[in-house]
C-alpha cells in the first residue's frame, strides 16, 4: 500500500498539469472563435446562416456548405486556413451557432486561388468521419 501511495503522489500532479494544459488550450480556442464571431459583419453572418447544407455525393458522404476564411497562416508548403461556418448539422453545444474548422491546403493552391481572409469557400464536412476540407 505504501508504494501505491508514493506512485499516486507522482502521478496525480502530472495528470493535473496535463488537464490544466488542455483547459488552457480549449479556453484560448474558444476566445479566438468568439473574437472571429464578433468580427463578422451582418452580411457575412446572414450569408453563413442562410447557407443550406447540400448532401455530398455518396462516395464522399457528408455535406457541402459555405464557409468564410477568417485566418490564413503560411507554413511553408502548406497554408493553415481557419474557416467559420454555421452549424445546422451537428446537435451539440454549438448547434445553430457559428463554428470554426481548421484546414491545411497546399500553399501553391492557396496562391493559385488567391485565397484571402474574407473569402467565401465551399466547405465539405462529414460529421460521421469527423473530416472536412475546402472544395476548390
Amino acid at each position: 500500500m505504501g508504494d501505491t501511495l508514493k506512485y499516486l503522489l507522482y502521478v496525480l500532479p502530472v495528470i493535473g498539469v496535463v488537464a490544466l494544459v488542455f483547459y488552457l488550450i480549449i479556453r484560448k480556442q474558444n476566445r479566438k472563435t468568439d473574437a472571429f464571431k464578433n468580427a463578422l459583419t451582418k452580411e457575412q453572418k446572414d450569408r453563413l446562416i442562410n447557407t443550406k447544407p447540400v448532401r455530398a455525393d455518396a462516395s464522399r458522404g457528408g455535406f457541402i456548405l459555405e464557409a468564410l476564411v477568417v485566418e490564413l497562416r503560411d507554413k511553408g508548403a502548406k497554408t493553415f486556413v481557419r474557416l467559420m461556418w454555421f452549424n445546422a448539422l451537428i446537435q451539440n453545444n454549438s448547434f445553430l451557432d457559428m463554428m470554426t474548422a481548421n484546414v491545411n491546403v497546399s500553399t501553391e493552391e492557396a496562391k493559385r486561388r488567391d485565397l484571402k481572409v474574407g473569402d467565401f469557400v465551399r466547405f465539405w464536412f462529414n460529421p460521421q468521419q469527423q473530416k472536412w476540407d475546402i472544395m476548390f
